[in-house]
């Protein structure tokens, strides 16, 4: 993991207040914030980029995500997502050029159950190689939901669907290492197209979460 990643968990971990963590959050009272630090080691495959329209894969790279999820009332959540698509070298020759890349997605949540919530947002989309650029901006509906393994161990789950053939879906293990901290880690599949062309990143993360109560 790069230096900088390392950095921002470690600035998390002594920052973080008040109220116990929890990975994800999907109660919510109003005041309460919850910030997502880590990374995650991705690779992508791409369909039809290449210069005779071939399809091809990126190596992995590590990069960064961030969450901020803030509770505007009892029982609704505004979530701020960014993740890091950029990927190491492509095969088949294309020793110099990468997929770089990133995602910014914006999310209203309803929890329905203290250990699940609905949401509804927009997604953009990024991406690049050589000299061509491809954004996608994404109207999507999902769902994020966890349940206890243990007292200090939880399973959670994220599920969404979304215009241009997107595709989100998110499993991971959240454990609890203080009162106030959890570490997470998992896997994570992203699916899009631009225009014709069939994306897909995907890749393991580890973070940490914390939540800071009124």
């Amino acid at each position: 993991m790069s230096k900088k990643i390392l950095a921002a968990i470690v600035l998390a971990s002594l920052c973080v207040v008040s109220v116990a963590g929890a990975t994800p959050m999907t109660e919510f009272k109003k005041g309460d914030l919850q910030i997502d630090v880590g990374g995650w080691q991705h690779g992508g495959k791409f369909d039809k980029i290449g210069a005779t329209g071939e399809n091809l894969s990126g190596d992995s790279k590590i990069g960064f995500v961030g969450t901020a999820t803030y509770a505007i009332a009892d029982k609704w959540g505004v979530q701020y997502s960014y993740h890091d698509l950029t990927t190491g070298n492509l095969d088949n020759g294309y020793d110099n050029y990468h997929v770089g890349g990133y995602q910014n997605e914006l999310n209203v949540l309803y929890s329905f159950d203290p250990k699940a919530a609905a949401y509804v947002g927009w997604d953009y989309l990024h991406g690049n190689v050589a000299s061509q650029t491809r954004k996608n901006n994404v109207a999507q509906v999902g769902i994020v939901a966890k349940t206890p393994l243990t007292n200090k161990l939880d399973l959670y789950g994220n599920f969404a669907l979304g215009t241009k053939s997107t595709l989100l879906g998110e499993a991971g293990l959240g454990y609890n290492l203080a009162k106030n901290l959890d570490l997470n880690f998992g896997y994570r599949y992203l699916k899009t197209e631009y225009s014709s062309n069939e994306y897909s990143i995907k890749g393991f993360f580890m973070g940490v979460s914390g939540r800071f109560g009124k």
